[in-house]
């Protein structure tokens, strides 16, 4: 009797310890799972600026690349992405770069894989490094420049066509009033040539006629 319960003591132990190491598996799937998507959105985020030109996403690309984050290793690609950081005067990617060529690996401790990587990616095709962000920043100022400028252009091309106007309008008044002066000393003389006629009629009336003797 006593044998038994014994017995029975010892399997439900080995079942609870069964239980326990599968759960403890199971939530370790699920946290290597979640640090995988965590490392792949971080790799396409630092893709993304490093496409742009940010050398310091460049760098960190190139060290995702190199250690196999996020990203199958590549230290090809690892490489491309050093030497288009350094190529904008990154100073860790030229420290990078010249450890490298004196000899030092590329990876030197192996970490340890944080969780299962994604599917081998395509090759990037070497290409150019991307215009850095400060160029883009003072492109998008130049056009903002050259639009204003425009706006200006057109703003003064207005004024002039309403100086032009107004001082065609002015033209116009001057010449009216010059004719109007012109009208008012024509009546003036008029006048004082009816008035030296008037005067010499009286005279003429006024005078008596002289009769020969």
């Amino acid at each position: 009797m006593q044998r038994n319960a014994t017995q029975n003591r010892w399997a439900a132990s080995r079942c609870r310890a069964a239980l326990l190491i599968a759960a403890c598996l199971a939530f370790s799937r699920s946290v290597w799972a979640e640090e995988g998507k965590i490392w792949e959105g971080l790799f396409n985020y630092q893709q993304k600026m490093a496409n742009i030109g940010n050398a310091e996403a460049q760098f960190n690309l190139a060290e995702m690349y190199a250690q196999g984050q996020g990203v199958q290793a590549d230290p090809i690609q690892a490489r491309h992405w050093y030497e288009a950081a350094a190529a904008q005067g990154y100073e860790p990617a030229r420290r990078k770069l010249a450890a490298l060529d004196a000899g030092e690996p590329l990876v030197k401790i192996a970490a340890p894989a944080p969780a299962p990587v994604a599917p081998p990616r395509p090759p990037i095709p070497v290409q150019p490094p991307a215009p850095p962000a400060q160029d883009t920043a003072s492109r998008q100022e130049l056009e903002r420049m050259e639009r204003e400028r425009k706006q200006l252009e057109q703003e003064l091309a207005r004024s002039r066509e309403e100086m032009q106007r107004l001082q065609e309008e002015n033209a116009r008044q001057e010449a009216e009033l010059k004719r109007a002066e012109a009208e008012k000393d024509e009546a003036r003389r008029r006048l004082a040539a009816k008035a030296l006629l008037e005067a010499e009629m009286k005279k003429l009336r006024e005078t008596p006629p002289a009769f020969d003797q």
